[in-house]
């Protein structure tokens, strides 16, 4: 909650019963998983036959929990026996409440499909490493396969980032070449967490802004953390962000700049470069989103922080009505010093609401 997130996903593995108690008593809304997984093959194959008893079991088991908002049938598995097999039990939850099919196709036209836009997974596929730079040419709705475009159904994004960081710092078995390419052989832990933050950050911002998805949930909130120095299944492949799982303490840059990002009332910096040159003026767009059920009125703030510089750039009113979007833009004057500046878009209101979207770019001198 601290985190402004209102759902999530429980995936490949059910926790513990009384979680579900707690979803339903603080107002959790959770997509409940089923674990299969396969991606594209698996040593054993499901078959819809043997999977209608467990689905039935699993359902009757959580039907009666609020909380339980999707059942999801299977995680990223090519196969058409998770849809054979829900088809045949789905009349059984008298909320007929909608399914989600993983990689497959969708059943129904009030069904839901997955996607997991991993826009950094290029570096451990062996092709040229991701930048953010990149985003402008990114587009506003998520990759879906053929199967999932078999109805026209409400989109959830449930997995992206792939730049997972151990509770240590060190980076896990699948992205060990990403940070090197991105920070080089001897970065700190510090760095590898700065960007891991302010990357997840701003993907979070583009996914919500761009309103193309029913929903954008992070993964992962809590998981394993094992050494990325083996390599799987004894190395890790993902983690979570607590750096002190027993006291619940979040990574701070994680928790400052993440939670920013899922604020109901939201915004993002649409700005990407990574260096400019000294002097010159841009007309910077800036995306304003309402998540609530009332109109939002506030101020919408433009700074810019660097070598001696902290500078407000533009600042005036702006509202945005309920569940809106509003598309601003500015113009600023990039500084003359050359250096490393962090150009920042807030938002604040009476009620104390200070949410902001970081970008950070190099300003070099003309001709650089």
């Amino acid at each position: 909650k601290t985190m402004h997130w209102n759902a999530i996903r429980y995936c490949i593995g059910f926790p513990p019963d009384f979680w579900y108690d707690i979803a339903d008593e603080v107002g959790f809304l959770i997509q409940d998983e089923f674990p299969i997984w396969l991606l594209g093959r698996a040593p054993e194959n499901p078959i819809a036959e043997r999977i209608i008893p467990e689905y039935a079991a699993w359902m009757r088991h959580r039907w009666n929990h609020a909380c339980v908002v999707i059942w999801d049938a299977q995680n990223e598995s090519l196969t058409d026996q998770t849809g054979k097999a829900l088809q045949v039990v789905r009349s059984l939850d008298l909320s007929n409440r909608p399914w989600e099919n993983g990689w497959a196709e969708p059943q129904a036209p009030t069904d839901c499909v997955e996607s997991h836009p991993y826009l950094f997974i290029r570096s451990w596929s062996g092709q040229k490493p991701f930048r953010m730079n990149e985003m402008p040419g990114v587009g506003p709705v998520p990759h879906l396969n053929d199967r999932q475009k078999k109805l026209s159904v409400p989109i959830i994004i449930n997995e992206y980032g792939w730049l997972w960081l151990n509770r240590d710092g060190t980076p896990t078995t699948l992205t060990k070449k990403i940070y090197r390419d991105l920070l080089g052989d001897w970065s700190t832990t510090q760095q590898r967490r700065h960007l891991y933050a302010r990357s997840l950050a701003a993907l979070t911002e583009f996914w919500r802004t761009r309103r193309t998805c029913a929903g954008v949930l992070h993964f992962c909130g809590l998981g394993y953390s094992r050494s990325g120095l083996l390599e799987r299944p004894e190395g890790g492949a993902t983690s979570d962000h607590f750096i002190d799982l027993e006291r619940l303490i979040l990574e701070p840059d994680f928790e400052r700049y993440v939670r920013d990002a899922f604020s109901p009332v939201g915004v993002m910096l649409d700005y990407w470069a990574e260096s400019e040159r000294s002097g010159q003026r841009r007309s910077l767009k800036i995306h304003i989103i309402n998540d609530y059920h009332e109109d939002w009125d506030g101020r919408l703030v433009l700074r810019i922080i660097g070598p001696a510089t902290d500078a407000i750039l533009d600042s005036r009113p702006c509202t945005v009505k309920a569940l809106g979007h509003e598309v601003i833009s500015l113009d600023a004057t990039l500084p003359t010093q050359v250096g490393d500046y962090t150009l920042i878009a807030g938002l604040q209101d009476e009620s104390g609401l200070n949410v902001q979207s970081c970008r950070d770019v190099r300003i070099t001198c003309e001709g650089n």
